[in-house]
């Protein structure tokens, strides 16, 4: 999982061949660490076809305010450049706030557009 800023964000994720799914997330969020280990599953999962990233929005103010960040974690879909935000889940996980299985549902309705 890349750990992405002002600098790299536009050549990883806006400028990607491949569809990306970037975590905005806090160190000591109890949420986003435990969100972690999902996303590294779902990302095997889905191999070559997804790029993950993460932004620590502690240190990437001006990303989080871009993306109207307001509480973490939130997790957006890019394709070709366009974001998607994936909605938090009505009925969250309670380790983790985003499921797997939500995850993958996300990603099979969304992946092959």
């Amino acid at each position: 999982m890349r750990r992405l800023n002002l600098n790299n964000f536009r050549p990883e994720v806006l400028e990607s061949s491949k569809p990306c799914l970037v975590l905005f997330k806090n160190t000591g969020c109890g949420l986003c660490d435990a969100l972690l280990p999902v996303l590294f599953r779902v990302k095997a999962r889905y191999g070559g076809r997804l790029k993950l990233g993460y932004i620590e929005t502690s240190d990437q103010e001006d990303l989080a305010e871009l993306f109207e960040i307001t509480g973490v974690p939130t997790l957006f879909f890019f394709r070709h450049g366009d974001a998607v935000e994936v909605e938090y889940p009505p009925r969250p996980d309670m380790n983790s706030g985003y499921s797997e299985e939500y995850i993958v549902d996300y990603l099979e309705a969304h992946l092959d557009e």
